[in-house]
């Protein structure tokens, strides 16, 4: 039996355990991280999930793009770890356990693996005042205003729906000047 290995088969053999040591920690995810780096607030992946859902059902998308698109979550959570203090930070740390509380108890599982119909039909109760919790509506609020701003200053509200002049604006030769 030939032992010999032939130097083409063996670059063969060592280029493949590469590839391979190269994809298997790509195919492993050990927990959901937060996509941005935070300072103050400490989120995971499904908490950031959550709020995206939330952001997508508090903003009224019938002829707009998806809220998602915009990125709004990020917003908010930017928002709140830079802009608010430590207390109302905590709350809406609590805020945001309290509401996947709720959603747990009302519709049976988790808020982001909701049907769009049951997502609607909770923030609805949540946006009435009838989910009585523990920081749930200061929660609620916060991240509703800052929904509203974020979309507000987005980029296709300002490019799209606005038509902003710089100042002066424009220039009429034709208008009549006051003596």
């Amino acid at each position: 039996m030939n032992n010999i290995i032939n130097r083409r088969i063996a670059i063969q053999h060592l280029l493949t355990v590469a590839g391979a040591a190269l994809l298997i920690p790509a195919c492993y995810e050990p927990s959901k991280k937060a996509s941005i780096q935070l300072i103050n607030l400490n989120i995971s992946g499904d908490l950031e999930t959550l709020l995206a859902t939330l952001v997508e059902n508090i903003l009224p998308t019938k002829n707009l793009p998806k809220a998602k698109s915009f990125n709004l979550h990020l917003f908010v959570l930017k928002m709140v770890d830079d802009c608010h203090n430590e207390q109302d930070q905590h709350d809406f740390m609590e805020g945001i356990r309290s509401f996947e509380k709720q959603a747990r108890q009302h519709l049976g599982k988790s808020f982001a693996k909701g049907s769009a119909d049951e997502q609607a039909a909770f923030v609805q109760e949540v946006n009435a005042g009838n989910m009585k919790a523990d920081k749930l509506e200061e929660f609620y609020k916060m991240v509703k205003s800052h929904t509203i701003q974020g979309f507000l200053y987005s980029e296709y509200v300002m490019k799209d729906l606005k038509k902003y002049e710089l100042v002066p604006g424009r220039y009429n030769g034709y208008a009549p000047v006051a003596s």
